[in-house]
């Protein structure tokens, strides 16, 4: 009688054992391949595919949360460039801030691909200080 009740309890601790795993892996499954973006620096997603006019809303959300985490406009550029709505980046005067306003700004042209084919290009304005990087605004 105790070896089965001995049993019993190892065979229910393998099987919460084995139910922990299976929704373990069930949710890192389905995190690896919602279309959800990833908040890490590696992994920040700006978009998957072309883009509308509509979408530069939520695009402005996003670059700035990740201009924010950058410490080099190479590192903003590489990002961009990783982008599946990004055809080009161009850093303008090598990044150097070359608008005279305190904070000093600078500026990144960025060749967005759109839904229809056509690409539109947009100029990123972003203020540095101290190797700190802020988004200020998008203009054409």
């Amino acid at each position: 009688m105790k070896k089965t009740k001995k049993h019993s309890r190892i065979k229910l601790i393998l099987m919460m054992i084995i139910f922990a795993v299976v929704v373990f892996v069930g949710v890192f499954i389905f995190l690896m391949f919602s279309n959800k973006p990833y908040y890490s620096l590696n992994n920040f997603l700006l978009c998957n595919e072309p883009i509308s006019l509509d979408d530069f809303d939520n695009l402005e959300l996003t670059l700035t949360q990740f201009i924010r985490k950058i410490s080099s406009l190479e590192e903003l550029k590489i990002w961009l460039e990783s982008q599946k709505c990004v055809k080009d980046v161009e850093l303008i005067a090598d990044g150097r801030p070359i608008i005279k306003t305190d904070p000093p700004q600078a500026e990144v042209k960025v060749e967005f691909i759109m839904n229809d084919g056509s690409t539109l290009t947009k100029v990123l304005d972003l203020f540095v200080e101290n190797n700190k990087f802020e988004y200020n605004r998008m203009h054409d």
